[in-house]
């Protein structure tokens, strides 16, 4: 049955991308598209790949870093593991959100609490976010003559920044106020009690008002003990955002066009906030269409399917692929004999374990509760016995 619910996203977004793509190298090849193949810039190409590279780890490092500050501890390889997971799972998921609550998941797995998890991923958010909305502004002074020719351009830029700042200022209002997450705890536990989805809406309450404490007291230490690990991950993600915004660029050097760094940059950093809120998968199918318009001024008719297929592939198709790869690892180790009957074998590359291994955790766990806080269990914590992450 999972099997079954899963492939329809991914088909729709690949067959939403490729259809798209396909349109336009109907509608704007010609005979100078194949002659301009021919000419790739093989340099530029290896500069994508090493920014690919860059970024993958950039990503890595930040996860790393948040989930440190969440009090988890994973390796910069399990983090490049979950940056990885997260493009594919947002990719196959409306919205690009399925990779978020993979994460939430998976960190679980790795003895860290659903709290926690969602700080760290908030957290991970709001940083993007932060840079996403400065690179919008400057890029909306330096194209200002593109945006104000452009109809389409201005409509999905002004609605974009309405849910950009209502999401944000709600991710913000829900770290700060423990009731904001409880009331959205609250509403998720009624709306799937409703579907049947959800049979004992007391616990999952109880579970979820326990948790908004740990991620409330998280967000506290991120502010105090936690500082430097707040200054770390906004420094990886302003090096990951100049990397992604230079990766435009160098696609269209590619292709030999005279573009320069920073004309390059601002016309990446308007497509990234363009791109920010679209209903399709992975932003499939109209994320080319919004492509075209953004970059017709700066990329030659005939060249506009290449440049297209170029960003897809090193931007999205490449980390996806090595996310798929990831979750079919994690698909075969759960199936493999004695596996998962190994103490401490659940790791970010295992989706899920045994009932019977997970029952001995909890008991094993539940004899050293205070020296493990962040394990679920059915024993609540008033906030002020929360142990904070030094």
């Amino acid at each position: 049955m999972a099997r079954t619910r899963s492939i329809p996203p991914l088909w729709l977004s690949l067959a939403l991308s490729a259809g798209t793509i396909l349109l336009i190298f109907v509608l704007t090849g010609s005979g100078k598209t194949v002659a301009a193949l021919a000419e790739l810039q093989v340099t530029y190409i290896g500069l994508l790949l090493a920014l690919a590279a860059t970024a993958f780890l950039l990503e890595g490092a930040r996860i790393s870093t948040l989930v440190h500050a969440a009090g988890g501890n994973i390796t910069l390889w399990q983090g490049c593991k979950l940056a990885a997971l997260s493009v594919f799972g947002n990719m196959v998921t409306p919205f690009s959100t399925g990779g978020h609550v993979a994460m939430v998941y998976l960190l679980r797995q790795q003895q860290l609490a659903s709290g926690r998890g969602t700080f760290a991923v908030l957290t991970r958010l709001l940083c993007t976010g932060m840079f996403i909305l400065s690179g919008a502004l400057v890029s909306l002074l330096l194209l200002r003559d593109l945006v104000s020719e452009e109809p389409v351009i201005r409509s999905v830029m002004l609605t974009t920044g309405v849910v950009f700042l209502g999401l944000s200022s709600l991710g913000v209002a829900a770290l700060l106020n423990a009731r904001v997450l409880a009331t959205l705890g609250a509403w998720a536990a009624a709306a799937l009690g409703r579907v049947g989805l959800l049979r004992a809406r007391r616990r999952f309450q109880h579970r979820v008002n326990r948790n908004v404490l740990y991620a409330r007291n998280c967000f506290r230490l991120l502010f105090g003990t936690q500082l430097s690990r707040l200054i770390l991950a906004l420094s990886y993600t302003g090096l990951l955002y100049a990397v992604q915004v230079t990766m435009l660029w160098a696609v269209l050097r590619a292709l030999a066009l005279p573009t320069t760094i920073v004309e390059g940059a601002a016309l990446s950093a308007l497509l990234f906030f363009l791109l920010s809120f679209l209903p399709t998968p992975g932003a499939s199918g109209l994320g080319e269409a919004i492509f075209v318009v953004v970059y017709s001024a700066a990329v030659p008719t005939h060249l506009l399917g290449v440049a297209v297929l170029l960003w897809r592939l090193f931007y999205q198709y490449l980390p996806a692929a090595a996310g798929a790869i990831v979750a079919v690892r994690q698909s075969v180790a759960l199936f493999a004999p004695g596996k998962l009957s190994v103490p401490n074998a659940v790791r970010v590359g295992t989706l899920t374990g045994s009932v019977s291994k997970l029952a001995c955790q909890r008991q094993s766990l539940q004899a050293s509760e205070n020296d493990h806080p962040d394990v679920e269990g059915d024993t609540d914590y008033p906030e002020d016995q929360v142990k904070p992450v030094e």
